[in-house]
């Protein structure tokens, strides 16, 4: 599998954030550990392989209500979605655990993959990192049409990555629209 040329991150953003400060594209929160394929001593950076999917995860937790624009804030910043490319010869080192045959050759289970408990998925995330991969590739935990890529930043360090502008969201930006739909949610 050939990681796709573009990559999608949905997050909070402040126009005139420096690099790698809060609220840039390329910032990540030092304190991970909770997140379904965190490493916790290495930094992480997960992003969507299609846009509707990275702002899907972030408005999930609002299932049930209709989504307003309101909903497209967190820590008082505007949501925005920005695209990224991985260097060519960086996306090779990326395993993809949504190939079966991947899976059967590194002995990973699809379960264990997908696992609802961080634990388990997590124990999957070291095993990679240790065979010496820069990320992975997994189902996302919506569906499983949808893929994640996850990013190693020891491996794939965020000044190799090329971002986009960021593009402010609102409840009528089509990535919104056929995230919410993909949900199941309203859009008012």
């Amino acid at each position: 599998m050939t990681i796709p040329a573009e990559l999608w991150r949905a997050f909070p953003c402040d126009p005139a954030a420096a690099p790698g400060a809060p609220f840039s594209p390329t910032y990540v929160p030092v304190a991970q550990g909770s997140g379904r394929f965190d490493l916790g001593d290495v930094p992480v950076l997960y992003t969507a392989e299609l846009p509707e999917h990275a702002v899907a995860e972030k408005i999930a937790r609002f299932r049930g209500s209709v989504l307003r624009d309101y909903h497209l804030e967190e820590f008082g910043r505007r949501l925005a979605l920005v695209s990224l490319a991985v260097p060519r010869e960086r996306a090779a080192d990326i395993l993809d655990l949504c190939d079966p045959a991947v899976l059967a050759r590194h002995s990973m289970r699809p379960d264990h993959v997908a696992a609802r408990d961080v634990r388990v998925s997590q124990a999957v995330a070291r095993s990679v990192y240790e065979a010496g991969f820069s990320g992975l590739r997994s189902w996302s935990s919506s569906f499983g049409e949808w893929h994640a890529v996850v990013l190693f930043l020891d491996r794939i360090p965020m000044e190799r990555l090329s971002f986009a502008a960021p593009v402010p969201l609102t409840t009528r930006s089509p990535e919104v629209v056929a995230g919410a739909g993909a949900l199941a949610m309203k859009v008012g």
